[in-house]
């Protein structure tokens, strides 16, 4: 009598093992998928305040940091946005900085964003002074060696309403 119940017992452990080792296997994969794919953007709001202190915001996506760091004077806070993004091979990194209106009451006295990614080359800075205008190539300076943009003392205009940095790294074949 005991033989039958034996048998059942085996067969029922044989499927919760299997069942267990189905959901085991499932969640590796999705672990490696996940850390694999990662993310491959970041937005985030975030305070410019003015005061005419130096603030810095910080913000990391993978093996980007991006850096905003500023000095402004003026009425109240403002809501900016700043954004990382990544390609899916993970060359290529942009730090998008910005008023989303387009438009800052604030007056900047400085600035500085970089963009640290290694093995990384900036490629490209744009600047703008509000939705529609390009900061004047004099108000800023570009040191790619450092992957940085900053204010050009007595040039800069102390209009900024968004900065954008874009950095390379060289594609690794396999």
């Amino acid at each position: 009598m005991a033989a039958p119940i034996d048998c059942i017992c085996r067969i029922f452990l044989r499927k919760c093992f299997c069942f267990y080792l189905s959901l085991l296997v499932l969640f590796t994969l999705t672990i490696i998928f996940v850390g694999v794919c990662g993310d491959s953007s970041l937005s985030e709001d975030f305070e410019v305040k003015p005061g005419g202190q130096v603030w810095t915001t910080v913000k990391k996506l993978g093996p980007c940091k991006c850096t905003f760091e500023y000095a402004a004077q003026g009425g109240t806070n403002e809501k900016w946005l700043f954004e990382v993004t990544g390609s899916d091979d993970g060359t290529t990194y942009s730090c998008d900085i910005q008023r989303p209106s387009g438009v800052s009451y604030l007056f900047f006295q400085s600035f500085k964003a970089s963009i640290e990614l290694k093995g990384a080359q900036l490629k490209q800075v744009e600047l703008f002074m509000d939705t529609d205008n390009s900061l004047k190539p004099e108000e800023y300076v570009t040191t790619k060696g450092k992957n940085e943009v900053t204010h050009n003392e007595g040039k800069f205009n102390s209009k900024l309403s968004r900065l954008l940095l874009i950095a390379e790294r060289p594609r690794t074949e396999l």
